[in-house]
């Protein structure tokens, strides 16, 4: 849900650009151009890297890296022009990298359910892809304030941080579990 709905959210800061920071339309749309080429080009390393190291460790380096990156656009309108494009390039990485990620963290944990978890977080994704955009502009339209998305953002990213390390400690638990019955049988 937040990677989609994130990345589709975070297109609009086009308008941020132009409202908070009074460029014009040209110099916002180059800026988001580097936005969707770090994510774009960052999603084959989100194949990789996550192969190399874990896709649990490499889902709560995204959500740590997520959120310090997105704390700090929740006071937008303090922030200078090349911090914020600083910070939502950095996001643009890291949700190329936690799209891809995501496949890898499903293989490993639910690996006799793979296409069943795939379509659930699908359609998971979609949904967040159609939703969070929408909220994106009704905040800001409603608070006439560039830095509630970002709050929503943040807040929401830290909802899904919480119920993966809750799922983390399940799935542990159950291995743990399954570990103790093995070592049962054995003795």
């Amino acid at each position: 849900m937040f990677l989609f709905g994130g990345l589709v959210a975070l297109l609009s800061a086009p308008n941020c650009h132009t409202t908070v920071f009074h460029l014009s339309l040209g110099e916002a749309g180059i800026l988001s151009a580097c936005f969707i080429f770090s994510t774009s080009l960052m999603s084959p390393v989100g194949g990789w890297w996550p192969d190399r190291i874990g896709a649990r460790r490499m889902m709560y380096s995204f959500f740590t890296t997520l959120t310090l990156c997105l704390l700090p656009l929740t006071f937008i309108t303090e922030l200078p022009l090349w911090l914020f494009s600083a910070l939502t390039t950095i996001l643009g990485v890291v949700m190329g990298i936690g799209n891809l990620t995501v496949c890898k963290f499903i293989t490993d944990y639910y690996s006799t359910d793979v296409g069943a978890v795939r379509g659930l977080v699908g359609t998971i994704r979609d949904v967040g892809g159609f939703i969070l955009p929408l909220a994106h502009a009704y905040l800001s339209a409603w608070t006439a304030s560039a830095q509630t998305p970002f709050i929503v953002l943040s807040a929401v990213a830290a909802v899904i941080f919480l119920w993966m390390h809750v799922v983390v400690l399940g799935l542990k638990r159950g291995e743990s579990r399954k570990n103790q019955v093995k070592q049962a049988i054995t003795a």
